[in-house]
């Protein structure tokens, strides 16, 4: 019996193991992810990532540098990916690194300002998680 037990604690972490790996598989200790584009994939920090916005089946990543990088992702897998590193889907559309916000302008759903002066708008549905992650900044 004790064996049995055992054994299935064995398997049952193993699995574990592999899902978390899995689910983790793009991002490094280091703290870079490997962003899967047509032509390969890049390597960048995740620190480096402004904001993500979706165009149809693929991602459109914003990098601090200026750089503008087409995934073959789409934003759903980089808010799976990014939840625990300060990201925030304030948008269908429009996934933000909250490091990275400058200013927010009140309205309905509202406007971010990002610090490379890009215009995000929050929709009336995210506002508020929005406003509250925010508060807890």
């Amino acid at each position: 019996m004790n064996k049995a037990g055992k054994a299935k604690e064995n398997a049952d972490a193993k699995i574990r193991l592999r899902n978390f790996l899995i689910n983790n598989k793009n991002i490094s200790i280091s703290n870079k992810m490997a962003i899967q584009t047509r032509e390969g994939f890049e390597l960048i920090a995740i620190k480096d990532f402004i904001r993500f916005e979706a165009d149809g089946k693929y991602t459109w990543c914003f990098l601090v540098n200026g750089e503008k990088i087409l995934s073959t992702k789409n934003l759903k897998e980089f808010e799976d990916l990014l939840s625990d590193y300060n990201f925030l889907r304030v948008h269908h559309s429009h996934l933000v690194n909250m490091e990275h916000i400058q200013y927010y302008h009140k309205g309905e759903g509202g406007i971010i300002v990002m610090s490379n002066h890009d215009r995000v708008v929050v929709s009336k549905r995210q506002k508020e998680a929005f406003l509250e992650r925010l508060n807890r900044f």
